[in-house]
């Protein structure tokens, strides 16, 4: 069913999308105002924490029904999932490893990656769906859980995060539900 809220909302990210079809965190005001001159945001983020917020974007959209086949913002999803392959390493990784919290942008794109596959299961998302996956369970520290980042000097005294983790219990779950690898330590 329509729900005008969700629609503008979506409407307020599709045009808060980067040409280049990311969500910048330090440069998305330059996408304002296409909604109308009281539209114009303020407040910017970092740049190294586009990746996370890319993942995020998308998993509104997906969450939505749309896909980048189906949907009003089909081209919207399309570009920013083009993005997210585009920038994913040779490792599997999505994140930025000079972000010291690059945990959370790997686990969230890596999820938006698996939604994208569960919704369509085109060949395109399952390959970088599977090495986001197996990146994750790599960076997984020795308490079987996640920190912001694998190498974060925190890990002696707190190896456990909450959040981090519970974003990659929801990726290891949409994982199995599509028939994607579970690495189950």
């Amino acid at each position: 069913p329509y729900n005008k809220a969700v629609d503008d909302a979506l409407e307020w990210l599709k045009n808060h999308q980067s040409p280049d079809g990311f969500w910048s965190c330090a440069a998305f005001d330059t996408e304002c105002g296409k909604q109308g001159q009281d539209t114009i945001c303020d407040g910017t983020g970092g740049v190294l924490f586009d990746t996370g917020v890319t993942g995020l974007a998308l998993l509104a959209f997906l969450g939505h029904g749309d896909t980048h086949k189906e949907g009003k913002f089909k081209a919207t999803v399309k570009n920013g999932l083009k993005y997210l392959v585009d920038v994913q390493s040779s490792d599997g990784n999505f994140g930025n490893e000079s972000n010291t919290q690059y945990t959370y942008d790997h686990i969230i794109s890596t999820l938006a990656m698996i939604e994208a596959y569960a919704l369509t299961r085109d060949n395109l998302f399952k390959k970088p769906a599977t090495k986001g996956l197996e990146y994750m369970y790599k960076i997984r520290n020795p308490g079987a859980a996640w920190r912001y980042s694998p190498r974060s000097s925190e890990m002696v005294t707190k190896p456990n995060d909450m959040s981090v983790t519970g974003w990659a219990i929801m990726a290891m779950t949409s994982a199995k539900e599509c028939g994607l690898p579970v690495d189950a330590v």
